[in-house]
């Protein structure tokens, strides 16, 4: 639909305003300005353009929350609550596993426990079928894991069937979570013990995949361990490590051992 326009149209000027907020992310003018031609003319675009432009605006607000500037979340949530409710975010009739995965753990992070919990209850539905089930309880997991309702959160971790091996990775990631935390320490060496063999053998995985979850263990071993006088050096560690997955969940456990 945006072939042929003229210069000035609409659709050609919110395209001028996505490129300006892309080449100059430190002037929130442009994307203010994006979000407000988007609402008004989005019709303007065909439904494949229309998403892809909502993934660019999602994909900023992600960029700019990972540069440390959380005010981007509210709008974050906002940019995808519109989506859905244009049924932009979906394609071919479902949502996907990992917007939805996203969006949960966005309302979770902004304490929006009881949007989650409805948001999850609704749209679990909504994605592909033979993924669903894995989403619903994983994601609900999650959501309990966050309101330290752990026998809730370990129901729902038990029904995960691992349809995908992200399910199987960040279910073991919580339990480890979960066990440390309660103080079940047999538990949790066992685990990871089984996860270390698991991340192993799966010989598919990539490195990039493979060691931000192997340097997660490994941290989680010297955590439990740690005594006084070693945790600024561990603190450190974990710190400089570039490949490691929850670092801030570990440098908050380090922080209670003080």
């Amino acid at each position: 639909m945006v072939d042929h326009l003229p210069f000035d149209s609409p659709a050609i000027r919110t395209l001028e305003q996505l490129l300006l907020s892309l080449k100059n992310p430190a002037e929130p003018r442009h994307f203010l300005q994006l979000r407000e031609l988007l609402r008004e003319y989005g019709t303007h675009f065909s439904t494949s353009m229309l998403r892809d432009l909502y993934f660019s605006v999602i994909n900023f607000c992600i960029r700019k929350i990972r540069y440390g500037e959380k005010s981007y979340a509210n709008e974050l949530m906002s940019i995808y609550q519109e989506g859905i409710q244009k049924g932009v975010l979906f394609e071919d009739g479902y949502l996907s596993p990992w917007t939805f995965k996203n969006l949960v753990k966005l309302g979770i992070g902004l304490k929006e426990y009881d949007w989650t919990e409805t948001f999850i209850a609704d749209y679990a539905p909504k994605l592909p079928p033979h993924m669903q089930q894995d989403a619903l309880h994983f994601n609900l997991a999650d959501l309990y894991y966050a309101l330290q309702d752990y026998p809730r959160a370990q129901i729902h971790l038990r029904q995960v069937e691992f349809s995908d091996v992200q399910y199987s990775f960040g279910a073991k990631l919580t339990l480890t979570k979960i066990y440390y935390e309660t103080g079940q320490e047999e538990a949790l060496y066992s685990l990871l013990s089984s996860f270390k063999i698991f991340l192993q053998r799966k010989k598919l995985i990539t490195k990039e995949v493979r060691m931000p979850y192997l340097n997660f263990i490994r941290f989680v071993h010297k955590l439990s361990k740690v005594r006084l006088v070693e945790l600024d050096t561990l603190q450190a560690e974990i710190q400089e490590t570039e490949m490691l997955t929850a670092r801030s969940w570990l440098l908050q456990q380090l922080a209670k051992e003080r």
